[in-house]
């Protein structure tokens, strides 16, 4: 269990804090030949996050949110590696914080879209304001090429819902896009190049992601 302090939503900077008193549950299953290039296996992680009053917390929450991840050789060195994340959070009688809200979009989530730039969006300040539900989809095909480079094409899809009502719209988003690897002596080199193919008014139609590792 953690005890921390945090600030309120839409709280100035010296501004009026709250207490956290949270425990958290984890399970992990791991069977990936490589933890940072995997070929084979799966991974499967489950988190339970709570904050209850009878903690001391003055704000209660709980939140769960579940990864599973496989990979499998499918012929001719080619990889398919796919990729399934679900998460939802609910407060009891308080707004969550900001950090305890879900965002999406990235390098690591949906690759046609910048950084936290899916979900609900604050009109007046143009900033993600998260959601209480996640849902992200990620299929990769890896492929490799010569020497130490390799290459990737990708489909991702989710989005971040602000409410339990909304999500019931299941509108999802969708990022496709091509990516190449490199294996040097700091790690895998990233470098994906993801397009937004159904862009809306303010959106970015191309992104591009250098990094460590690969996105899952």
């Amino acid at each position: 269990m953690s005890r921390i302090r945090e600030k309120e939503p839409d709280a100035p900077a010296f501004g009026p804090q709250v207490v956290l008193s949270e425990f958290s549950a984890n399970f992990i299953r791991d069977t990936r030949n490589d933890r940072f290039d995997a070929k084979a296996g799966s991974f499967l992680s489950l988190n339970l996050t709570g904050a209850p009053k009878i903690f001391g917390s003055e704000l209660s929450y709980v939140s769960v949110f579940s990864q599973y991840s496989f990979y499998k050789d499918i012929g001719r060195k080619l990889i398919w590696a796919s990729n399934v994340r679900l998460g939802l959070t609910a407060s009891f009688g308080q707004e969550l914080l900001a950090s305890r809200l879900f965002y999406a979009g990235g390098g690591t989530s949906i690759r046609g879209f910048e950084q936290d730039r899916i979900g609900p969006i604050d009109p007046v300040s143009g900033l993600p304001t998260g959601g209480k539900i996640v849902l992200l989809v990620n299929q990769e095909l890896r492929v490799p090429l010569f020497f130490w480079f390799s290459g990737v094409v990708f489909y991702d899809v989710g989005n971040v819902y602000a409410s339990i009502r909304d999500s019931a719209r299941f509108a999802l988003r969708q990022g496709i896009g091509a990516g190449l690897r490199a294996q040097s002596p700091i790690g895998l080199i990233r470098l994906d190049c993801g397009f937004n193919p159904f862009r809306r008014p303010g959106e970015t139609s191309t992104v591009l992601f250098l990094s460590i590792g690969q996105a899952f």
